[in-house]
């Protein structure tokens, strides 16, 4: 996941200190630092029952439970649909 950050130095790396496939100013942003537990990549501070790294992949906000990723499957006869909420990426954001 590392190499698929990019931060605004454009280097087509966004700074992980931790290792652990978050970048550092996402993880300063949301949990205020690298060293809190909850923060961790396997964690889930807002325990809606996904990894922290799992809400910034999908770009929802890992402190809010409300924000989840959700996929919604309607099967309409023939057709087949598939529908999700997503988020805009906004400049600098690291991802």
């Amino acid at each position: 996941m590392r190499g698929n950050t990019i931060d605004e130095n454009c280097d087509g790396i966004a700074e992980d200190v931790d290792g652990d496939g978050m970048p550092d100013r996402w993880e300063r942003e949301h949990f205020g630092g690298l060293s809190d537990p909850g923060g961790s990549a396997l964690g889930d501070w807002d325990r809606d029952g996904l990894y922290n790294t799992a809400e910034f992949i999908a770009g929802t906000d890992p402190t809010n439970a409300a924000s989840c990723f959700t996929l919604f499957l309607n099967a309409d006869g023939a057709a087949l649909r598939l529908r999700f909420h997503a988020v805009p990426v906004e400049d600098g954001a690291g991802v």
